[in-house]
């Protein structure tokens, strides 16, 4: 006969757990569970102080015991869901928790937890389903509605997240999770006044919500404020240290600024941050350090941490006599520079082998260069306000073959497309200028520099060599005939100018250190940088300064017209690469109009690219590999005006005969290898 559990030893026990005493807990029921082993409430009480205390095994353990005692306990069963929640094994946490709810369909907590499940399970319509029947049973449910306006943002439902939002608010006014949520929706679709606003009282509410500074970072850095962002950002790493990304986005910030403290901060935490533990969005680093290993293990640990659901490989169809269809997908097409080096590759694709789809899903720009590419393509998708599942139906109904990434992991990525595979054949190719790190992404378009056969194995894609550069550059640039001088544009009449127009956070402090020592030792000489923001111009003036060098000798180029931009080059001599992350668009701008690139060659992708340019456009003596050597042959053209004259007659001349400039020979070789790779896949 079973003994019958005393009802003081239950109400001791929960008096203990609501006390939050597990460990005395955990020693008082291993005694009265020997002496009552079929006790359930026993078994219930041990699995939720094991659940508490994380110990999920023994929960699972614990709960199952007490279910097999009782099968018509609920809640025993929506614990269990919990558990398998917990342990990111969500369908058996979802099978848990329809059959509470089979047994309570009132338990609004149940619904909502199901709903938590799926989502997690990237099941958001189900969600949304389970949120809303929560509310049902309690209408002023807050966390249900903010849980809901987080499915809703997923679904590509905007307008219905923020009243979800909304509603979450009204019923808790200090709910300072919902105000962050409402801004990040406000932020994502450019009302940064709103989201402001909303990241402000977050803050205000919770003075401690990291995540609330580093939005509100996020939008003081749209709107140029970059000293507040800074800021922001610092605050959000103080209050959690292990918010590695709010750390990496102000040292990205700080490089931007030309502040070089970014970089000693950096070589404290570069064999740990992005590695282990917290994952960082792998192009912010790429500036830093010219370590192909360290850039994989950042990028396998991106993967690894927001692609939970991948979808395996597909096999090509046979479309024997038919056109294949490709789509580029990015969020830049309008002017921006991966834009302007593909461009003529889509116009020039040939029509009776390809069909050319483009996927835009960044926010609209309407420029010269968008109506190029809409025009360039058979056709062009805007899918910005569109969800996951939507685009992937468009990319099913148009049959596509081979999905080229163009974005990676930069700016306004969206990566979990092509983690559900958009196409038999996925592509990474031009916008992010290292490996992404998974298995769902098949090649990368390279050449046999930019990625070097004993660096092969830092790159988890197969690699498709293109015969000479794996850049692709538009042979009808048009370069303003217009007569221009240099007092045009502040560069003194007789002086020798070095050029550089690369971004800010590529310019780290030994090649600056390098170039102050060219001013020094080159009479006359001024250092050409691009104008991009108050303090890096404020930041690099006062660096040349402390080694005795005059602050006017730095001359700001301004935004100008791009034809303007392009013939402004020839007032410059030479264009001095920068080295972890070398010149792109800008090395093929300088070369394009006869302006010669020095460059020194590294060891990842990024810091190959000047190799790779000068290579192809057949100039392989400006590729350097080292510092000293780098230094040197910048100094022996400067200093020897016959030497440099010569230099830049031979690059006339190869403008109009090599490889890099031919884009009809690109793009064939490039279709070339798209056939290849798309009949090994054919059934």
């Amino acid at each position: 006969m079973n003994k019958i559990l005393n009802d003081d030893i239950i109400n001791k026990l929960v008096k203990k757990y609501e006390n939050q005493e597990f460990e005395t807990i955990l020693i008082d029921i291993q005694k009265f569970v020997k002496e009552y082993p079929d006790s359930f409430i026993l078994w219930k009480i041990m699995g939720a102080t094991h659940l508490s205390l994380k110990q999920f095994e023994d929960a699972e353990n614990c709960f199952l015991k007490g279910a097999k005692l009782n099968k018509n306990d609920s809640k025993i069963f929506s614990n269990l869901g919990v558990v398998y929640k917990e342990q990111k094994r969500f369908k058996k946490s979802i099978e848990y928790y329809l059959k509470s709810i089979s047994m309570d369909p009132n338990d609004a907590n149940t619904h909502f937890n199901l709903g938590n499940s799926y989502k997690s399970n990237a099941d958001f319509f189900n969600a949304i389903k389970s949120y809303k029947n929560a509310i049902n049973i309690n209408p002023k449910f807050h966390i249900a509605y903010n849980n809901m306006g987080n499915a809703l943002q997923e679904i590509g439902k905007p307008k219905e997240a923020i009243k979800s939002f909304l509603q979450a608010i009204r019923f808790k006014p200090n709910y300072s999770e919902a105000y962050n949520n409402l801004g990040v929706i406000y932020k994502k679709n450019g009302n940064l006044n709103y989201a402001q606003e909303a990241f402000l009282n977050a803050i205000k509410l919770d003075f401690n919500h990291s995540r609330a500074h580093f939005n509100l970072a996020k939008v003081y850095e749209d709107r140029g404020q970059l000293d507040m962002a800074i800021k922001s950002y610092t605050k959000s790493f103080e209050i959690n240290p292990e918010f590695s990304q709010a750390y990496v986005s102000k040292l990205f910030l700080l490089a931007n600024i030309s502040d070089f403290r970014a970089f000693s901060l950096f070589n404290k935490v570069k064999n740990k941050i992005g590695i282990a533990g917290q994952h960082v969005t792998p192009f912010s680093l790429l500036f830093a350090e010219d370590n192909p290993l360290n850039q994989q293990l950042r990028s396998k640990n991106w993967v690894k941490n927001n692609y939970f659901k991948t979808t395996k490989n597909i096999v090509c169809k046979n479309l024997s006599h038919k056109k294949i269809p490709i789509a580029y997908f990015s969020a830049d097409f309008h002017d921006h520079p991966v834009s302007h080096l593909l461009c003529r590759v889509l116009e020039l694709h040939n029509r009776e082998d390809f069909e050319v789809h483009a996927f835009s899903y960044g926010i609209e720009k309407k420029d010269y260069m968008r109506n190029r590419i809409i025009n360039s393509v058979d056709f062009f998708h805007d899918v910005k306000n569109l969800n996951d599942e939507k685009i992937l139906n468009e990319v099913k109904k148009f049959n596509i073959q081979i999905a080229i990434d163009l974005t990676g992991y930069t700016n306004d990525a969206r990566t979990e497309l092509f983690s559900k595979r958009l196409a038999p054949i996925q592509i990474n190719y031009l916008g992010f200028p290292s490996t992404m790190g998974t298995n769902f992404i098949d090649y990368i378009i390279a050449d046999k520099i930019v990625i070097d056969e004993k660096f092969r194995e830092f790159y988890s894609e197969k690699i498709i060599n293109m015969p000479h550069s794996f850049m692709p550059t538009d042979n009808t640039r048009k370069i303003s005939s217009k007569r221009i001088n240099k007092r045009q544009f502040g560069l003194p009449d007789s002086s020798f100018v070095f050029c550089c127009f690369n971004n800010n956070y590529k310019i780290d402090p030994t090649v600056f250190s390098i170039w102050i020592r060219l001013l020094k030792n080159i009479k006359n000489s001024v250092l050409w940088l691009r104008k991009t923001n108050e303090w890096a111009t404020k930041n690099l003036q006062n660096e040349v300064q402390k080694h005795g060098v005059d602050a006017k000798r730095l001359i700001f180029a301004e935004k100008v017209d791009m034809e303007v931009h392009l013939a402004r080059h020839r007032l410059a001599d030479l264009f001095l690469d920068t080295f972890n992350y070398n010149a792109h668009t800008t090395a093929c701008e300088a070369l394009w109009s006869g302006l010669p690139v020095i460059t020194k060659v590294g060891k990842q992708f990024s810091a190959r690219v000047g190799a790779s340019l000068l290579n192809s456009i057949g100039l392989p003596e400006l590729i350097t590999h080292n510092s000293n050597d780098y230094e040197k042959k910048i100094f022996y053209y400067a200093s020897d005006p016959k030497k440099l004259l010569d230099l830049k007659k031979k690059l006339h001349k190869k403008i109009k005969t090599s490889h890099l400039f031919n884009s009809e020979k690109y793009t064939k070789d490039l279709e070339n290898l798209l056939k290849k790779i798309y009949k090994s896949k054919v059934i």
